[in-house]
């Protein structure tokens, strides 16, 4: 109750920040949702490809009605903002990230500041510079499901030699 509690007190927060993942095994989760359904319409999907060092990733968004995410775009430093999160810190952007449709000027009630949020259907590219001593890399798409308040997840793992994007299931992703 006090875990809660304190996760709908800071979802409006900016004052705190994002805790980097440290390990491969810090990426263990859940792999289907914590014995609550997921809102209807709701989805998330990870794939891409790899080239050489450099791997796109193409992450498609499905947000319910009359729900919306805090784009990645945003200039405010909310924790629960659209993200991507790697395992290894060497990882790094090649290209910046896109959005289609571009996310959209939306109210956010807490700040009460207009600020760039996914209304629709969105897919977000990115393409990530890999270590060549890297061979498999472990990530997490992260963000806060508005005005539901609710932080989701899903991990996925890159395997450099072979190419693939494998990806688990979209899990509730309450703190520690």
């Amino acid at each position: 109750m006090v875990c809660l509690l304190l996760l709908l007190t800071a979802c409006g927060s900016t004052d705190r920040e994002a805790t980097p993942l440290k390990t491969k095994d810090a990426l263990a989760g859940p792999t289907e949702p914590l014995g609550q359904p997921l809102p209807e319409g709701f989805d998330i999907r990870v794939s891409g490809a790899v080239d050489g060092g450099q791997v796109l990733l193409n992450i498609d968004v499905d947000i319910p009605m009359g729900s919306y995410v805090i784009s990645a775009l945003s200039d405010r430093d909310y924790l629960g903002k659209f993200q991507v999160r790697w395992s290894d810190s060497l990882i790094t952007p090649a290209t910046d990230l896109t959005e289609s449709p571009v996310s959209m000027p939306g109210w956010e009630p807490w700040d009460q500041v207009y600020t760039p949020m996914l209304f629709h259907p969105t897919t977000i590219q990115q393409t990530w510079t890999v270590p060549n001593s890297i061979d498999t890399a472990s990530g997490e798409v992260f963000f806060v499901l508005e005005p539901q308040c609710v932080p989701y997840a899903v991990n996925f793992e890159v395997v450099m030699a072979k190419g693939a994007i494998t990806s688990g299931l979209v899990h509730p992703r309450y703190p520690d």
